[in-house]
């Protein structure tokens, strides 16, 4: 293997895509799951397969496991005490929060548990399946929803994904390795003509870059209830308006891309709940009936960082020998 540096990819930027593609390829996910199928539409399947082709590899542990995890640190009066410093600082952090500290106490507890399983079992990823992880009543007993989590993560630049959606992690992976930044996922739908929307309550405050100040965010509740700790971060409020969105189709053989322009978001200063922060994306002229169409091959779930890093997955697309489609 063979590779060549020039004045259209110098030195170090063929290293740095050579150490994303190694990076890659030594992604491990904890996938905590009784055995339920993923609700998510064109997540990725074959795990034995993504494996050999690609080197990542899927740990899979039961709901018992993360169980005794969680409510051993519940009933830790040292991990708890840990857990309120770290909820104190986020909340003193954040320009406003609309949930008790409390809740958020409960998710900063959830996080150390979902952290201490990976160590575990050796794993540098996460995921987990919302429409398995509710009807548990886990969320109930424990007052949280993975939320938070994501936010974190991101901002440590881990990959993390929603709904146990494969290659919406695959493409997290990628885009925090070509960028150095934390995306914000979603799911992706049309928002009026020439335009469509990404909307999970997942961005993270290294958005600008890991190695940059947070972007200004607040804490919300995903239930009426009021517990479920969820990030909000005013997408508009930021210099950068060029971004990438990418997405890894469900045989992990293709890699979509499409670079837009951030004309809109939603959800700073609402009490909102569920899924409700909204960044709205153009893509080029004449192009976002065709990037829509393309959600059919390749799943709903879209990944999106701040700049053009189009070049950049296209080349580590094609070191990693997946189908690049570039729509720009």
């Amino acid at each position: 293997e063979a590779f060549v540096a020039g004045d259209d990819l110098d030195l170090a930027k063929l290293l740095s895509l050579l150490r994303a593609r190694k990076v890659f390829r030594q992604t491990k996910v904890l996938y905590p799951t009784d055995g339920v199928p993923p609700f998510t539409v064109g997540s990725v399947w074959d795990f034995a397969a993504l494996e050999k082709r690609l080197g990542v590899s899927v740990t899979n542990i039961p709901y018992r496991e993360m169980t005794d995890e969680m409510e051993r640190l519940m009933g830790d009066r040292a991990e708890s005490q840990r857990a309120e410093q770290e909820t104190a600082e986020l909340i003193r952090k954040a320009d406003k929060s609309f949930i008790d500290e409390k809740f958020v106490l409960r998710n900063v507890l959830y996080d150390r548990c979902i952290r201490n399983l990976m160590a575990r079992h050796g794993c540098n990823s996460f995921t987990i399946d919302c429409f398995e992880f509710c009807p548990s009543l886990l969320p109930q007993r424990w007052l949280v929803t993975p939320c938070l989590l994501h936010a974190l993560f991101g901002n440590e630049g881990i990959a993390s994904s929603c709904e146990a959606d494969f290659g919406s992690l695959l493409a997290v992976r990628l885009l925090i390795s070509v960028s150095n930044k934390s995306p914000h996922q979603g799911n992706g739908d049309p928002h009026g003509p020439g335009l469509f929307h990404i909307n999970h309550s997942a961005p993270s405050m290294k958005m600008n870059g890991l190695d940059q100040p947070d972007l200004p965010y607040q804490l919300g509740r995903f239930v009426q209830q009021g517990w479920g700790t969820k990030v909000v971060v005013d997408f508009m409020n930021n210099q950068e308006k060029t971004v990438t969105v990418a997405r890894v189709d469900p045989t992990a053989t293709k890699l979509l891309v499409c670079k837009g322009t951030l004309v809109g978001s939603s959800g700073w200063d609402h009490d909102n709940l569920g899924c409700s922060v909204v960044a709205v994306i153009q893509p080029p002229p004449d192009k976002a009936h065709e990037f829509l169409r393309r959600r059919m091959i390749y799943g709903n779930h879209l990944q999106w960082v701040y700049g053009d890093y189009g070049r950049e997955l296209r080349e580590v697309g094609e070191m990693l020998k997946l189908d690049v489609e570039v729509i720009a």
